[in-house]
């Protein structure tokens, strides 16, 4: 019975994460992979990553709004800005994830930078890059012992 509502929850989380991607305005290409669960790990990497970033930009709003109760106008704007770039930023390492030199290392510096401001991404999209990115390191693990 545990292990039927593991995978239900698993289920639930996946089916999430591809909605998520469909509002993201991912590539049809990439969000058919998503949905099949038959990317290759750079390539989900890079959706993880377009996600996220788009989940940054749509719950930013709502997080400025919430601090404009706390803070003046003014650094609400330079507090949505500054999202804003960091948003960027997971979409600029996402553009680099074919060339090989992007590591969840640099992603979780952006993270990190997000909570420092008091932003917490989707919980889902979080794990989900964290995923990618494991499971390619998993995969290069065992390519080297055989």
């Amino acid at each position: 019975m545990r292990r039927l509502l593991g995978r239900t929850a698993k289920c639930r989380q996946w089916l999430r994460l591809v909605a998520l991607a469909d509002e993201a305005g991912l590539p049809e290409a990439d969000r058919h992979c998503l949905r099949r669960g038959a990317m290759g790990d750079r390539d989900q990497q890079v959706s993880t990553l377009r996600t996220l970033a788009y989940c940054v930009r749509a719950y930013c709003p709502w997080f400025a709004a919430i601090e404009a109760n706390h803070l003046d106008s003014a650094d609400v704007d330079r507090l949505q800005l500054y999202i804003d770039g960091l948003a960027a930023e997971l979409e600029r390492l996402a553009d680099l994830v074919p060339e090989d030199t992007v590591t969840y290392s640099q992603v979780e510096a952006v993270i990190a930078e997000l909570h420092r401001a008091g932003f917490y991404p989707d919980k889902l999209a979080v794990k989900s890059v964290l995923h990618a990115f494991a499971d390619e390191s998993r995969g290069n693990s065992s390519d080297t012992v055989s």
